[in-house]
């Protein structure tokens, strides 16, 4: 439908074929309704006739009491949505942020360029290292909910079990393989072993790793996010190298001082 040069899409009410539900453009993001009238034969239908006699005038459109709670339902649903998408990076008003102190007239490519993967990584032998491209290392990231990190892994080294708290990682095998996998809610294990060019997902918040099970030979890989500070919680380190007291970790692993020091002995921690 036309009205006052804006288009307005039409849905079917409850299957009446004489009534018509029109969005309304007044919000953007917010759903809008009103019933209108249609006639068949130059008269109004019973349906329309009833909604006719409980229409309000909003800015000279039909609008139907019934119609206030779906805009109600729509305002609450639209609220929700910004909450869960205040949880993750904020939404920018600008083409991209400049970092305070930064005169926006003087920025260049240079900006929007990260050469910290240059080189790659190297890690020491039987150890796993990564170059993280976030924000804090690469400002040009803020608000625009994206980052990367550089994976390079010696023979028989591993990422060990952690998380990424606000964010999605999906991970390319530029180089050898590996083998990987994650913990879902349930406690079900999900592994795969990835070969060169291979892709996975790893969901937001969820444990996971990356082994390479490879005696000789090197593996590398990329990784993306999806946010420009998605977080690293270290499972191990943040169990055993936090500082909880040992008397929680010894009931909660069910095993004596002894054992739980050479497990925290790797982290240089004294527990409490």
């Amino acid at each position: 439908l036309n009205f006052d040069g804006k288009r307005y899409a039409r849905f079917s009410l409850r299957k009446k074929p004489n009534c018509v539900m029109e969005s309304s453009p007044i919000l953007s993001f917010v759903p809008v309704y009103h019933i209108v009238k249609r006639t068949h034969g130059g008269q109004c239908t019973a349906q329309c006739q009833a909604a006719r006699r409980g229409k309000n005038e909003v800015s000279g459109l039909s609008f139907s009491p019934m119609a206030g709670f779906g805009i109600l339902s729509s305002i609450a649903l639209s609220l929700c949505v910004f909450h869960i998408a205040a949880a993750s990076d904020p939404e920018l008003l600008a083409d991209f942020a400049v970092p305070a102190g930064m005169n926006e007239s003087l920025i260049t490519g240079d900006f929007f360029t990260f050469t910290g993967f240059r080189g790659g990584v190297n890690p020491p032998a039987g150890h796993f290292q990564p170059i993280l491209a976030f924000v804090n290392a690469f400002p040009a990231l803020q608000g625009l909910g994206v980052s990367m990190a550089l994976l390079e892994f010696q023979p028989n080294s591993i990422n060990p079990p952690h998380t990424h708290p606000r964010g999605t990682e999906l991970l390319y095998v530029i180089d050898g393989a590996l083998n990987v996998g994650f913990v879902d809610t349930t406690n079900k294990l999900y592994t795969q072993t990835l070969q060169k060019g291979d892709v996975f997902v790893f969901p937001k918040g969820l444990i996971h790793f990356q082994q390479n099970y490879n005696s000789y030979d090197k593996a590398q890989a990329l990784a993306a996010f999806s946010s420009a500070s998605p977080g690293l919680v270290s499972t191990p380190v943040t169990l055993f190298g936090s500082g909880i007291s040992s008397d929680v970790l010894e009931k909660a692993f069910e095993v004596d001082s002894h054992t739980l020091e050479n497990l925290e002995s790797p982290f240089q921690v004294h527990s409490n």
